[in-house]
């Protein structure tokens, strides 16, 4: 129709807009995107009102702020985005925007969320059926002041990491501040293992789908990357590399290596969250501790251990 309206009348005639047919066609075009419900908001018009602290609305019985702090908002990875970008399908002519409004969905986005995140489970398993999360993303990211990990001022940056897990998991966090490393991590030693460092690769089997022969096996080369890789490393945490490298030459090592999942790997005996050296006397390796660390697989043989002289001095 636009077309034929452009048309010249006669064929000889140029194709020259009159004035008047240029203002016409220059309002149609107005009224069309002014009065568009999907068209995009710019964030000043937002902000004209969500930059209010005092703005609110009821929701479920319980009062919701809608302020959003333009300072915070400025420094954050999604600064370069329109609101509409996230909050999408909201007509501003409306108040409120919208009958029911829909959480945001970071994965439009962030489609390798499950990737980075195997130390939630139950988060990916939700991802995979369909669900939202019972951990939405901005209980750990935040909302519109979402900095990037790589930032040292972001609370999941690597320095700082081992906190932020705390908020949720702080009887862990405890243990693990009084283990080695945990310590190590506190005095800045080079390679001190943080949170991440482990629990990046898929070692506590929390989602329950792998057999434990797989998980066991995956548990030691955590360990052993840090403990064999890197004598250095090794030297000041271990008595010395060459020591744990015997580990896949023993029984316990070589069982394990060989399909048996209930030989003992490094966690076994060690433990986890809350690992410290052998000196220590909390140590499950400590001298005195070691009957009972390995009376979980040998009860017999350290029933017959302590019944004997050694046992009994």
């Amino acid at each position: 129709m636009l077309n034929e309206f452009m048309k010249p009348a006669d064929k000889s005639e140029k194709y020259l807009f009159p004035c008047w047919r240029v203002l016409f066609i220059t309002f149609i075009f107005k009224i069309l995107f002014l009065y568009s419900p999907l068209k995009a908001q710019s964030n000043k018009e937002c902000l004209t009102c969500h930059n209010d602290p005092s703005l609110t609305t009821e929701k479920n019985g319980k009062t919701t702020s809608l302020f959003v702090n333009k300072i915070d908002f400025d420094k954050s990875v999604h600064k370069q985005f329109n609101c509409t970008i996230c909050h999408d399908e909201f007509n501003s002519e409306n108040i409120p925007h919208r009958e029911k409004i829909q959480p945001v969905n970071c994965l439009k986005c962030h489609s390798d969320v499950p990737s980075k995140h195997v130390f939630h489970p139950q988060l990916n398993k939700a991802i995979s059926l369909g669900q939202i999360p019972s951990i939405p993303c901005i209980d750990c990211h935040g909302k519109h002041n979402t900095i990037s990990t790589k930032s040292p001022q972001s609370k999941f940056h690597e320095s700082t990491i081992s906190e932020a897990c705390g908020e949720c998991h702080f009887d862990i966090k405890e243990k693990y501040d009084s283990s080695e490393h945990g310590r190590a991590l506190a005095r800045g030693v080079k390679d001190a293992p943080n949170c991440l460092t482990c629990h990046r690769h898929e070692i506590s089997n929390l989602n329950l789908i792998r057999d434990s022969l797989t998980y066991k096996k995956e548990q030691e080369k955590i360990c052993l990357s840090c403990h064999l890789d890197n004598p250095e490393v090794s030297s000041r945490t271990s008595p010395t590399a060459g020591f744990i490298a015997a580990y896949e030459k023993s029984i316990h090592g070589y069982s394990l290596l060989h399909g048996n999942a209930k030989a003992a790997n490094c966690v076994d005996c060690h433990g986890s969250h809350e690992m410290k050296k052998g000196l220590d006397p909390r140590a499950k390796i400590n001298k005195l501790n070691i009957p009972e660390t390995c009376s979980k697989c040998h009860s017999q043989i350290v029933y017959e251990y302590e019944q004997s002289i050694h046992g009994r001095s």
